[in-house]
């Protein structure tokens, strides 16, 4: 028989700490939503993409974490899908409101 509490201690040792700057995106209304409706697939047609990001930005729009998810969407720059309830466009159009401001907070 295999020496399940060393293998078991081995694999604990290999797993990453909490992160607890992303902790909050377990409490994210879309948790356990297919990954398909808020990022885009290849080649998709702008009919398909318009009703896909409607239907995405539906599931943001009560979500407890909104607000967050949105700034570090916007502050890391985030380039692909649906984060916040914003698209790839809207977050380039709201970017200059989320700057960091290093001096202010010195």
């Amino acid at each position: 028989m295999l020496p399940l509490p060393s293998r078991l201690s081995t694999w604990r040792e290999r797993l990453p700490a909490p992160n607890p700057e992303i902790a909050w995106q377990r409490f994210a209304r879309c948790n356990g939503y297919d990954t398909d409706l808020f990022f885009p697939p290849d080649k998709e047609l702008p009919e398909s993409r318009e009703r896909r990001e409607h239907l995405a930005k539906r599931v943001c729009a009560d979500c407890p974490v909104l607000m967050r998810c949105r700034a570090e969407a916007v502050l890391s720059q985030e380039s692909h899908g649906i984060w916040g309830g914003l698209s790839e466009t809207e977050r380039r159009l709201v970017k200059k409101p989320y700057r960091f401001d290093k001096a202010a907070s010195a």
